[in-house]
């Protein structure tokens, strides 16, 4: 999978002082591809392209395809549902789950590196794992008006 390549690539960069690598844009992309690589429709079927030639109505409203859908829709939800439109307040809410509320879990996050297995692989095939029920009652033109959010 081209997203673990990229996690793990830019993970030894970031690791070793001498990369000729720009830190910096090192760093963008880890986060980056961390990010994908939780999404489930970037480790899920490839056959459409991970979601992106299914077409679905969002709310009644968006049309736009199941790919996009898991990439912002479903943030954007959250955000007008449980943050009152308010970024600062979801960024504060994920800073306080991470470094207070999920921290007793902080050691799992990285307990997976062993020689054959890296954390991106763990992610990936969590992710996977995910992916198909994402794709659970939705087909070609589906409204998914109350879905969950």
């Amino acid at each position: 999978m081209c997203v673990i390549g990229g996690i793990n690539n830019y993970t030894a960069a970031l690791q070793d002082s001498s990369s000729s690598y720009n830190r910096t844009e090192s760093l963008l992309f880890l986060a980056h591809f961390l990010g994908d690589v939780h999404q489930p429709m970037h480790c899920g079927r490839t056959a459409d392209l991970g979601g992106n030639t299914i077409l679905v109505t969002w709310y009644s409203t968006a049309k736009t395809n199941l790919h996009k859908v898991w990439d912002d829709k479903v943030i954007q939800k959250a955000l007008r549902k449980f943050y009152k439109d308010d970024l600062s307040t979801m960024i504060d809410a994920i800073k306080l789950n991470l470094t207070e509320n999920w921290s007793t879990e902080e050691n799992q996050w990285a307990a997976c590196s062993t020689q054959t297995t890296t954390c991106a692989d763990r992610y990936a095939e969590e992710s996977a794992e995910l992916s198909c029920p994402a794709y659970v009652g939705v087909e070609q033109y589906s409204n998914l008006e109350g879905a969950p959010s």
